[in-house]
């Protein structure tokens, strides 16, 4: 998918060298950068320390593991195959893929077929289009779609407007992940910038950090501290657990 959105973007197209048809010549032009992206993400693709054996051991408790992500469906499966989370997540919840361009499949697109993308273990469900963090609403319907009780749960985020705010609304234990803050980063300031946040979540966002309206009711500085504060249970239709 790199290299559909370098065919459609109009400033690679000006970019490469005398192009008046954006063919393969020009995919070559732009190779380097699409491998330097690539292995960047390599590289940076692992679990914080003590993620991977927290919950392999929740897990092994019988608690309902549930992720909720931002990103869109293609590169939230990419990133469960490569760190092993399929083994480990009972659901994943995150945005469907977006449009492709006009004329174009996803067989069209893809090397190999369509059971190497898919997850085999972890139910992948999808948020509705246009709707973001911090939005309460839908946590508490993603725990209705599962039959949890919001007392009942715990959510683990890195982000105090996106994470720990939206899961004080929602009435969910909110447990902040300090150890994966990047607010304050450069790399943080440019995602800003070219992410989809509308303008006013980004105001928001910035305005809650700096006057520190959003108090955690838990902070962590590794995530298998995590087993040291909260007891969790199997989890039961009937007899819920801490998930």
């Amino acid at each position: 998918q790199d290299t559909s959105l370098v065919r459609e973007l109009p400033q690679p197209r000006r970019l490469a060298p005398m192009a008046e048809v954006f063919c393969q010549h020009d995919l070559d032009f732009y190779a380097p950068a699409i491998e330097a992206f690539r292995a960047a993400r390599k590289r940076a693709l692992n679990f914080y320390p003590g993620v991977g054996e927290t919950l392999a051991e929740l897990r092994r408790r019988g608690v309902l593991i549930i992720c909720y992500t931002e990103s869109l469906a293609y590169y939230s499966q990419y990133r469960f195959r490569k760190l092993g989370l399929d083994r480990l997540v009972d659901h994943l919840y995150s945005p469907p893929d977006h449009d492709l361009p006009e004329g174009l499949s996803r067989e069209d697109i893809r090397f190999h077929a369509a059971s190497h993308y898919a997850l085999e273990h972890t139910d992948h469900r999808f948020t509705p289009v246009g709707e973001y963090k911090p939005n309460p609403d839908i946590l508490r319907s993603i725990l209705r779609d599962l039959g949890v009780a919001p007392d009942q749960a715990v959510y683990i985020g890195d982000n105090p407007h996106k994470d720990v705010w939206m899961a004080q609304q929602a009435g969910i234990l909110d447990v902040y992940a300090a150890y994966g803050a990047v607010q304050d980063t450069e790399a943080y300031a440019l995602l800003r910038k070219v992410s989809h946040w509308p303008d006013h979540d980004v105001v928001e966002e910035k305005r809650r950090i700096e006057d520190g309206s959003v108090q955690p009711s838990l902070t962590l500085n590794r995530f298998d501290e995590l087993l040291n504060h909260i007891c969790f249970t199997a989890f039961g239709r009937n007899n819920h657990g801490g998930g």
